[in-house]
C-alpha cells in the first residue's frame, strides 16, 4: 500500500523495508522544520522512526488553509515519504532473478505514483517471461495466444493479459500520452503476477508441457 497519513497528521503508516515490508506505523516527530510556501499553504517535515524497529523516516506534510463560510479550514496532505513505502506480491521462488527484478522495479517506481511507468515494466516482465518459457517468435499478442493454446496459460489468463497488460503497455509505449489510474496498475500488476504463478509455480511440470509442445524454454533441462 501507499504510505498513508495518519490523523495526527504527523505519523505515517508504510512498509518498512527494516521489519521485512511489514506494515507498519512511524511515529510523531520528536523534530520538525515547517515553511511558509504561499500565503495559505505550509509545508511540513517530520523526522519520524518505526515503531517496530526504530529505523528514522521523513515525511513532508503540506498543510492548506482556505476560507469557507463557516470559518477557516485546514487540511493535511502527505506529498512524499522515505524510505519508499512498498507492499511486494509473492512470487513463486523458481521465477527468475532478472525477471522478479524488473517485476519489482515496477513495484518500485509505481510507488512513487509513477503508475505509466511501472504499468510498462509489468508489460515487459510479462513479454521476458513469454520468452523466457519459449515462446520467441512475433508480438506479444501472439505470444499470449501460444501460451494460452498450450496450456502454460489459461484461457482467462491470457484474456486479462491482453487487455490489462498489454493493451495497456502499449497505449504507453506507442499512443499518445494518457493518464494512467492506480486501479489500472494495480490490475496489470495482479495479472502479471499469477501469469509468473502460473508460469513458475509449478516449474517442472511446466517445463515438461513445453517439452511436449515442442518449445525450447531457457531453463529446460539438459
Amino acid at each position: 500500500m501507499a504510505a498513508e497519513l495518519l490523523q495526527d497528521n504527523k505519523s505515517v503508516r508504510a512498509n518498512c523495508p527494516e521489519c521485512k515490508g511489514a506494515l507498519t506505523t512511524f511515529e510523531s516527530p520528536a523534530t520538525h522544520f515547517a515553511r511558509q510556501r504561499t500565503h495559505a499553504i505550509w509545508d511540513h517535515y517530520n523526522l519520524l522512526k518505526c515503531a517496530g524497529c526504530g529505523r528514522g523516516g521523513l515525511s513532508w506534510v503540506e498543510q492548506t488553509k482556505t476560507s469557507t463560510t463557516m470559518g477557516q479550514a485546514t487540511t493535511y496532505k502527505l506529498k512524499q515519504f522515505y524510505p519508499i513505502s512498498v507492499e511486494h506480491l509473492t512470487l513463486p521462488k523458481s521465477v527468475p532473478a532478472e525477471l522478479e527484478s524488473e517485476f519489482r522495479e515496477a513495484e518500485l517506481v509505481a510507488s512513487v505514483g509513477a503508475w505509466r511507468a511501472g504499468s510498462a515494466l509489468m508489460r515487459s516482465t510479462l513479454e521476458k517471461a513469454l520468452k523466457h518459457s519459449g515462446y520467441a517468435k512475433g508480438t506479444l499478442a501472439k505470444l499470449i495466444d501460444e501460451a494460452a493454446a498450450d496450456g502454460a496459460i489459461t484461457a482467462s489468463r491470457s484474456a486479462r493479459a491482453h487487455e490489462d497488460i498489454r493493451v495497456l503497455g502499449n497505449d504507453i509505449l506507442h499512443d499518445d500520452w494518457r493518464e494512467v489510474s492506480p486501479n489500472e496498475f494495480e490490475t496489470s500488476r495482479r495479472y502479471t503476477q499469477r501469469i509468473l504463478e502460473d508460469l513458475y509455480d509449478d516449474r517442472p511440470g511446466v517445463l515438461k508441457l513445453l517439452a511436449q509442445k515442442g518449445r525450447s524454454p531457457a531453463d529446460k533441462a539438459t
